[in-house]
C-alpha cells in the first residue's frame, strides 16, 4: 500500500499563468479566490495568470501567489480523495503543509505568510544579498567555501546542489572560489535578498512576534520541518521550527530522507511546476520503489 507525501513548492517555482488548470478544476476555487482578495485587497487570480512577471517576481508578491496556488492544489488533491499520510514544503511551502495538517487554517496562514513576505522584502532592501545555486560539489566542500568566505548554507536541496545565500560582494567572491573549487556550474538566483541566512534576523525577530500572536494547533498529520528535516505533530515544535526557518538552512535532502524512512513511497508535488520533484528524483536516484507524481496527474 502506498504511503502519500505532499510536497509543496516554494519561491522559485512561481511563473506567469500558473494556477490556471487548477483554478479551473477545483470546485471550490472561487470561495478561496474570494477570501485571498478580500483580505490581501487586490486580485490573486490575476496576478497568477497575468503578472507581469516583473510584479509577480517580486518577494511580497510571489510569496502571496505560491501559498494560494498550492493550497488550491492540496484542496483538489483531497477533493479528489488522495489524502497524505505526510507533508512538508519548501520554504514558503511548510505554510501549506501545516494548512494541510491542520495546524492553522488558511485565514490565518494567510496573514502570516503576508507579514513573512513584507518583512523579507523590507528586509532585502535594508541589507542587500544574493543567492547563488552550486552544482555538481559536494556539501561539505561547499561549506568550507562559503564558511571562508563569509557566506552561508541557505539550501541542502539534493545531491550536488546547494543553494548559498550572502551580501553581494562576498557572494561574488564566493562564486570564483566555488568554480576554482570544482563546481561544475554556479548560477544566481533572480531573489532580491540573502534569505535564509543571519542577514534575516531583523525579519525573523519581528516575524516571531507575529507568530507567537497566533493559535497553533497540534497537527493531524505528521509535519516535517524545514529547519530541522525530521518529523513532528505538536504545535509548540512546528511553531517554533518556522521562527528558526527564515535564518536556517533549508535542509530539504534530509527531509526527503526522512519522509522515507517513514515509509513514504509516493510523493505528489501540489503546486506550480516541478522543481521539486527533480530535486526529488535525485534524491531517491537509487530507490526504485518510490513513485513522484504532481498534481496534473490527478
Amino acid at each position: 500500500m502506498n504511503k502519500t507525501a505532499f510536497v509543496f513548492p516554494g519561491q522559485g517555482s512561481q511563473s506567469v499563468g500558473m494556477g490556471k488548470d487548477l483554478f479551473e478544476r477545483y470546485s471550490g476555487t472561487t470561495d478561496v479566490l474570494s477570501a485571498a482578495d478580500e483580505f490581501l485587497g487586490f486580485n490573486i487570480r490575476d496576478l497568477c495568470l497575468n503578472g507581469p512577471e516583473e510584479r509577480l517576481n517580486q518577494t511580497r508578491n510571489t510569496q502571496l501567489a505560491m501559498f494560494v496556488v498550492n493550497h488550491i492544489a492540496g484542496c483538489m488533491l483531497k477533493e479528489k480523495s488522495v489524502s497524505p499520510g505526510l507533508v512538508l514544503g519548501h520554504s514558503l511551502g511548510e505554510y501549506n503543509a501545516i494548512v494541510t495538517a491542520g495546524v492553522l487554517g488558511f485565514s490565518d496562514a494567510l496573514r502570516l505568510v503576508q507579514i513573512r513576505a513584507d518583512l523579507m522584502q523590507k528586509a532585502a532592501s535594508v541589507s542587500p544579498g544574493k543567492m547563488i545555486a552550486v552544482l555538481g560539489l559536494d556539501s561539505d566542500i561547499a561549506e568550507k567555501v562559503a564558511t571562508g568566505n563569509g557566506t552561508y548554507i541557505a539550501n541542502y536541496n539534493c545531491p550536488g546542489q546547494v543553494v548559498l545565500s550572502g551580501e553581494e560582494a562576498k557572494i561574488g567572491l564566493t562564486a570564483r572560489a566555488l568554480e576554482k573549487a570544482g563546481a561544475k556550474r554556479v548560477v544566481e538566483l533572480n531573489v532580491s535578498g540573502a534569505f535564509h541566512s543571519p542577514i534575516m534576523q531583523p525579519a525573523a525577530e519581528e516575524f516571531s512576534k507575529h507568530l507567537d500572536m497566533v493559535a497553533f494547533e497540534d497537527a493531524e498529520i505528521p509535519v516535517i520541518s524545514n529547519f530541522t528535516g525530521y518529523v513532528s505533530m505538536d504545535k509548540d515544535e512546528i511553531k517554533n521550527a518556522l521562527k528558526q526557518q527564515m535564518t536556517g538552512s533549508v535542509r530539504w535532502q534530509t527531509s526527503v530522507g526522512t519522509a522515507l524512512s517513514q515509509g513514504v513511497n509516493e510523493f505528489v508535488e501540489a503546486g506550480s511546476g516541478k522543481v521539486l520533484s527533480g530535486l526529488i528524483k535525485r534524491i531517491t536516484a537509487d530507490n526504485e520503489k518510490v513513485m513522484i507524481l504532481s498534481v496534473n496527474d490527478y
